[in-house]
């Protein structure tokens, strides 16, 4: 028995983020979470749970919801994605589910994303989409097609290794992107997980505002250089986050807040 939240995939960048959030008392949930790994680690800290959610039967646990973060992002085994949305609501078993699902289901796609556009998802997001499926059904679960999520994304995770190459449009701009930082996210989670039923198989969820790349990069002080963006690129990706809005605050995005967040929940340079 606990009375706490279930964190799923609490070794992936982005459950690591939240776990420093958490260990550092600038998150909270509540009560207690209880952390999931795979396996066991030396560096894993107390309130943990060690499960094979492919392998093993569910825990016999009775949290107060569950929150899952598991699931490659490529790679062969995208497919297992589905596999982790019904361990995931095999857990929660009626508790409030909130599966991390992404923007990228919507592919390449320009102009204003609403939670009903087509999707014309690659690899990845085709991987989250299916997931999407399993669970679209379960009132109690809800999927957050979430944007670029910082200190785990492509952009900071390039700057962490050196030197930095920008797609550059006919205008002279870099790509614009919807964001969210760390704790935004967590804080999000901890809010949405509160609300007794959402109502919504799923949502987007960001903070709102478009922000360039550059602007992020300034604000990091890092350097970069241009390349000239191919016929493919799309210069902005915005998802409408009205839905959202109608149940939980989100501050608006602003490059310097995003790179304190990240760093406050481990990132690095």
């Amino acid at each position: 028995m606990m009375t706490g939240p279930l964190i799923l995939g609490a070794s992936s960048r982005v459950g690591q983020m939240l776990h420093h959030l958490w260990a550092a008392g600038v998150l909270d949930f509540g009560d207690d979470p209880l952390w999931q790994y795979r396996r066991d680690g030396a560096d894993q800290a107390d309130h943990k749970i060690i499960w094979d959610m492919c392998a093993d039967p569910a825990p016999d646990i009775s949290p107060t919801g569950v929150i899952c973060l598991a699931g490659p992002t490529s790679g062969p085994d995208l497919d297992v994605n589905t596999d982790l949305a019904l361990a995931a609501a095999d857990v929660a078993n009626g508790a409030p589910l909130l599966f991390a699902s992404t923007q990228a289901v919507y592919g390449p796609q320009a102009g204003l994303l609403t939670e009903s556009s087509p999707c014309q998802p690659g690899p990845y997001g085709a991987a989250k989409l299916a997931a999407e499926a399993i669970l679209h059904d379960l009132p109690s679960a809800t999927c957050l097609r979430i944007a670029n999520i910082i200190g785990a994304d492509a952009l900071l995770m390039s700057a962490a290794r050196g030197p930095v190459t920008l797609d550059r449009f006919p205008d002279g701009q870099s790509p614009k992107r919807m964001m969210i930082g760390p704790l935004v996210l967590g804080r999000a989670l901890v809010d949405l997980l509160a609300k007794e039923q959402i109502a919504a198989p799923v949502l987007n969820l960001a903070q709102p505002g478009l922000i360039a790349m550059t602007d992020m990069l300034r604000a990091l002080d890092h350097d970069w250089t241009w390349k000239d963006a191919p016929e493919t690129a799309i210069p902005s990706l915005e998802i409408d986050i009205t839905a959202v809005q109608d149940l939980i605050d989100l501050p608006c995005a602003d490059p310097v807040d995003l790179i304190t967040q990240a760093r406050l929940a481990g990132w690095d340079a």
